[in-house]
């Protein structure tokens, strides 16, 4: 089976990803610290839903998005998007120094 061919991959990714542990404990740490006990589970609550609904919707977008990723021309629009984006942000800041 494929899938399971893959599992320790996937594994290893995801547990062995320091930046996992940085963002979970350290992040959502602090961010939690700032409400009462109750507060505190419903942050974590919150933050377990959250995080399950994204990578749902990763896994799915990225299944439902790689017919129209796979032609060159929606990533030619696609990065041209991205450096407006950037442009429009490094000129802001330009303006704000």
């Amino acid at each position: 089976m494929p899938a399971l061919a893959a599992l320790p991959t996937a594994l290893a990714v995801t547990f062995l990803n320091p930046a996992a542990y940085v963002d979970g404990m350290v992040v959502f740490g602090s961010m939690a610290n700032q409400y009462t006990d109750a507060g505190k589970w419903a942050f974590t609550v919150g933050a377990v839903a959250g995080s399950t609904l994204f990578f749902i919707v990763v896994g799915y977008g990225a299944r439902y998005l790689a017919r129209p990723l796979s032609r060159a021309v929606v990533w030619r629009w696609l990065n041209l998007g991205i450096a407006v984006v950037m442009v429009a942000m490094a000129a802001r800041l330009a303006q704000t120094v």
